[in-house]
C-alpha cells in the first residue's frame, strides 16, 4: 500500500487537528469504528449529535477520498467509504511524513529538537532510549 495521504499539518493546532478538521476526525471516528458507512449512515451518526447539512458530510467524505484516506466504492446507486488505513496505520504514516520533512530540512536541528520536547516528561524520554536501543541492536 503506497503511503500518498494528502494532509497540511497545523502547528498551532492540539492533537489530531493538527492534520485534519475536527468534522473530518468526527467522519473518521465513525469510519474507524464502523469499517464502512455510506454518507447517509455517517450523517445519521453525527447530526445526532449536531446540526450539520447531508451536503456538509457528502462533501467532507468525497475529500478524505480525493486525500487518499477513505476508499470510495459505488453499490448500486450509493457510495461505500471504508478507511484505506486503521487509525494507528494514519497516525504512524502521517508521523514518520512528518518528521521525513523535518529532517530534510535540516536533521541536526530537527533531531534535537525532538529530543527537547521529549526529554520534558522522563516517560518518553526513557522509550525514547529504549527504541534506540533497539534499532541499534537490529543492525
Amino acid at each position: 500500500m503506497e503511503n500518498t495521504i494528502k494532509f497540511t499539518f497545523r502547528p498551532g493546532k492540539k492533537g489530531i487537528q493538527k492534520i485534519m478538521g475536527a468534522l473530518e476526525n468526527a467522519v473518521m471516528d465513525i469510519l474507524w469504528e464502523r469499517k464502512k458507512a455510506t454518507v447517509k449512515e455517517v450523517f445519521e451518526s453525527l447530526s445526532s449529535e449536531k446540526k450539520i447539512a447531508y451536503t456538509t458530510i457528502i462533501t467532507v467524505m468525497n475529500r478524505l477520498a480525493d486525500k487518499n484516506i477513505l476508499k470510495r466504492e459505488k453499490k448500486g446507486k450509493i457510495y461505500l467509504f471504508e478507511p484505506i488505513y486503521n487509525r494507528d496505520e494514519y497516525k504512524k504514516i502521517v508521523s514518520d511524513t512528518v518528521v521525513r520533512g523535518l529532517l530534510e530540512i535540516d536533521g541536526k536541528k530537527a533531531m534535537a529538537a525532538f529530543v527537547d520536547q521529549v526529554s520534558e516528561d522522563p516517560e518518553e524520554l526513557k522509550l525514547l532510549e529504549k527504541l534506540i536501543e533497539e534499532k541499534k541492536s537490529e543492525r
